[in-house]
């Protein structure tokens, strides 16, 4: 950066959505010329631009955009942009690099250039906890706890229901944490087969089975000197409970097949939509494992309650997938909002997407209306006197609902696996088969 800061002109005007950027940048630029405006974002500054010789500018679309409006403003300043894509030739593809004409470095004639910044988002939402949607206090509280601890390398234990964004959570964490430069890795422990699953994590050395024609990392050598994310840790088998809490107790792997062990230095957040405490009990998870995962623990309030995040989150999502389905629409009837406040959302956030979704490919005009809901999410018309949103009265038929409802759930999130279902519903897998022929889930 600071080869380029001495470059530019008298007038410096920087703005950057991270504190860190524009106080390095500032302190970098006092050495070469006098103190430089400062702005917390592209559009602030909108009436000191036609003073401006130099610009940086670092924000991704509101970055894109600030560019335009300067060249608007400013006959011939130049702009040294910093952009979160990961090589130069995509940062100049998204910029729409060649429609701009160029202009030569020198007095009275400045030059744009691009510094490309090999920090990915790997969050899809912009990354950090500002991608978070939601203003219940519960989650504000959540994220004020993450920020504190992100920057140790403490063991986070995730908790919450499935579909309540304890992912996001996690990579929150680590784009916040001294690791941000090193990718953020993730794997599901319920995902991958129990007979591959230490391979997986340990990697392997040639000759270790038959197959093994060469060296293959596992996803914790891979994530040294990062974050690693293990999904569904509750569905670790006891033997790799063991292993893992050899790595944890001594920051050592051992490959399949190798001689010795190697040093690694990962961070680990786990997240479970088990209550692990009680498979404690029932010996279903190892104790000292247990306590050496939940150094911190952070528990995610499922979305029932929090029923004012949900036209937040309908916004969110409605404006995320305009983009994508390339539909029109502007937000949710009245009624039907009053709808999904009063649902329960067994499958929480996740659930609530999907939904959105499906309504903006059904919607017939400029908002998702009852129509277009599925069926059992509202009742009848009158908010005051309609049933429950399952549709009926009906304490019996209430449980079946529910059920039918947690059932496919589960399989949504077990992938299909039966097995797997069955385990996150607390019932056996006899019992799981019984219920999906009688709800005609097959």
């Amino acid at each position: 950066m600071e080869h380029l800061l001495k470059a530019a002109a008298r007038h410096l005007l920087i703005t950057d959505t991270e504190d860190n950027m524009r106080r390095i940048a500032e302190v970098v630029r006092r050495r070469q010329a006098p103190v430089p405006d400062g702005s917390e974002t592209g559009f602030q500054p909108r009436a000191c631009l036609q003073s401006i010789d130099c610009i940086h500018c670092q924000g991704g679309m509101d970055g894109q955009k600030f560019r335009r409006l300067a060249e608007e403003m400013i006959n011939g300043s130049g702009a040294i942009l910093m952009s979160s894509y990961r090589t130069a030739e995509m940062a100049l593809q998204a910029m729409g690099a060649g429609n701009a004409p160029s202009r030569p470095a020198g007095e009275g004639a400045r030059q744009e250039r691009l510094v490309p910044q090999t920090k990915p988002d790997e969050s899809g939402r912009g990354g950090g906890f500002g991608a978070i949607v939601g203003q219940n206090e519960e989650i504000r509280a959540i994220i004020r706890l993450c920020e504190k601890i992100a920057a140790y390398d403490t063991t986070v234990l995730i908790t919450g229901e499935s579909g309540t964004g304890k992912e996001l959570i996690a990579r929150g964490i680590h784009r916040h944490s001294l690791r941000r430069e090193r990718p953020f890795f993730a794997i599901n422990c319920g995902g991958i087969p129990e007979n591959l699953l230490e391979s997986e994590l340990f990697g392997y050395r040639k000759g270790a089975f038959t197959g093994a024609h060469r060296n293959q990392k596992g996803i914790f050598e891979e994530a040294d000197g990062s974050t690693l994310f293990l999904d569904e840790i509750g569905e670790l088998p006891l033997p790799m409970q063991v292993k893992l809490l050899r790595v944890l107790q001594d920051g050592e792997i051992r490959p399949l097949g190798a001689s010795g062990t190697r040093r690694i230095n990962v961070r680990i957040v786990a997240a479970t939509a088990r209550d692990l405490a009680r498979d404690v009990r029932q010996a279903l998870f190892r104790e000292d494992l247990f306590y050496r995962l939940n150094v911190v623990s952070v528990d995610l309030p499922p979305l029932r309650k929090r029923p004012d995040d949900i036209p937040l989150l309908c916004r969110y999502f409605i404006e995320k997938y305009r983009q994508i389905l390339k539909r029109d629409v502007a937000g949710i009837s009245a009624a039907a909002m009053d709808g999904l406040r009063r649902y329960p959302w067994p499958g929480n956030i996740r659930e609530l997407e999907n939904l959105i979704q499906r309504g903006m490919v059904l919607a017939e005009n400029s908002l998702i209306d009852i129509g277009q809901l599925p069926p059992g999410i509202l009742g009848g018309k009158d908010p005051d006197s309609r049933p429950p949103v399952w549709g009926s009265f009906s304490l019996k038929e209430a449980q079946r609902q529910v059920e039918r409802r947690m059932i496919q759930a589960a399989l949504v999130e077990a992938g299909n696996n039966k097995s797997r279902a069955a385990r996150l519903l607390e019932i056996s897998y006899p019992s799981l088969l019984n219920k999906i022929k009688d709800y005609r889930l097959a």
